[in-house]
């Protein structure tokens, strides 16, 4: 018969493994100077955790990207060292070409970035096995980073940062990074106690659950299991995002998917009155009908602005506002309405109706700061900056008994951006100075 001890010591070996913490080594040397540590559990993996109370816009994380690399779209505007859009000038930039197969052509700002371009590629760069290639490529796939460029705003390259990949995804984070060149940012959006979970999102936060949980399975390779995500849908500030209005007489609460992203025929219950009602019916009135007839007219209406230009597009746009933004229908919030505002905005702009730009815009501004998926984001902050831009542009022709009070909301509108870029970007990033500018000159 087994005695206790080799029970136990049975028992303890048949059990499954479970990760080991594998301490980061590019971490090891300066994480006595970070205002983070590393952590390790089962449900959270590896994840940073703040040594102390850290208030909004403290800088947690800078660090330079071991590998990057320019996407093929912007291969002619960006320099391939220091991914700093090249200068416009009559000086044709420095070209090389890289021995390879493709014999691909790299651009550069000068001699000193095309030879600290040159001088970064190894001789054993030639000498990986292609079964080597395809393994790193999935892995770097799942971790790398976009980077931008400050007067596009697009994304331009992607990077490789070991660092910052401590810091797990959640849809409603703490912390936001920035890129500049090759160089990544990282500062608390929120005041941090001591102790919690440092965060980053990978994805556009103004997304459906559904949605953003297929985004992160399919590139991250993960099911978000975030608070956000996790939150009973009923309490969520998803439910504005996904909900339709209950037509129940006197009941004003929202109809949700009960099963969100599964089958049409799970029914949908109503987070006040608790109706339930089928998700489909062959009048076309069930709410996942209304929500699939919404989004096949915004698909066709984006498609229509592409190719047809923004003056027909706007009329449609409009059309579904006022067909989906009324009782019985879609929530105010919901994705495909906030999804509209944008292209409404530039439609406006692109016919010279600044003040149907601002109403726009103005309605984009207050969804963001209503639904508050996350404070002090960089994508609010430029709505703001583009929102004081249009306010000041439309009081230098308006008359006089106005022209004082559009420039006194530009300049409170700017200052907002200021200081939500103040704490995103940093009080000496570039974007935070050319708000600060823009205030100047209003």
């Amino acid at each position: 018969m087994a005695s206790a001890a080799q029970t136990a010591a049975a028992s303890k070996k048949n059990k499954k493994k479970g990760k080991k913490f594998v301490a980061l080594p590019s971490l090891e040397s300066c994480e006595a100077q970070l205002p983070w540590k590393l952590a390790f559990t089962q449900r959270l993996g590896r994840h940073a955790v703040a040594k102390t109370n850290l208030p909004a816009g403290s800088l947690v994380l800078r660090e330079a990207a071991v590998g990057s690399v320019v996407l093929e779209q912007c291969a002619a505007f960006v320099c391939h060292s220091c991914l700093q859009e090249l200068p416009d000038s009559d000086q044709p930039a420095h070209t090389a070409v890289v021995d390879c197969k493709a014999s691909q052509f790299h651009r550069f700002c000068d001699r000193a970035c095309q030879r600290e371009f040159m001088a970064s590629r190894p001789a054993w760069v030639a000498r990986v096995y292609a079964t080597q290639l395809q393994e790193l490529a999935g892995i770097a796939d799942s971790n790398i980073h976009s980077l931008g460029t400050g007067s596009r705003n697009q994304e331009i390259a992607v990077g490789l940062f070991p660092a910052l990949s401590m810091l797990n995804h959640s849809c409603s984070p703490n912390c936001c990074f920035q890129a500049t060149g090759k160089e990544m940012a990282v500062r608390t959006t929120r005041d941090v106690k001591a102790g919690e979970q440092l965060c980053v999102s990978y994805i556009n936060l103004f997304e459906m659950r559904p949605v953003r949980q297929r985004q992160l399975l399919a590139t991250k390779f993960f099911r978000c299991q975030c608070e956000r995500c996790a939150q009973p849908l009923p309490q969520s500030t998803d439910r504005f995002l996904e909900g339709v209005q209950c037509s129940a007489r006197g009941c004003r609460g929202l109809l949700l998917a009960q099963d969100p992203g599964g089958e049409d025929h799970t029914p949908w219950k109503c987070d006040t009155c608790a109706v339930e009602v089928p998700a489909v019916n062959a009048e076309g009135t069930g709410p996942q009908n209304i929500v699939n007839k919404a989004t096949i007219i915004w698909q066709r209406n984006m498609a229509v602005m592409q190719h047809q230009g923004h003056a027909m597009a706007k009329a449609m746009f409009e059309d579904l506002l006022k067909e989906f933004d009324r009782p019985g229908k879609l929530q105010r919030l919901h994705m495909v309405l906030f999804d509209s505002l944008v292209p409404l905005m530039n439609c406006c702009r692109a016919a010279g109706d600044t003040a149907g730009a601002i109403s726009y815009l103005s309605k984009v501004t207050a969804a963001m700061e209503e639904l508050h998926v996350t404070p002090n984001s960089p994508e609010l902050a430029n709505y703001l900056t583009l929102h004081g831009m249009l306010l000041a542009d439309r009081a230098n022709g308006a008359p006089a008994a106005f022209k004082a009070r559009l420039k006194k909301q530009a300049k409170e509108t700017l200052a907002r951006a200021a200081a939500m870029r103040k704490i995103c970007l940093g009080p000496e990033h570039p974007a935070t100075l050319d708000a600060l500018d823009k205030i100047r000159q209003v």
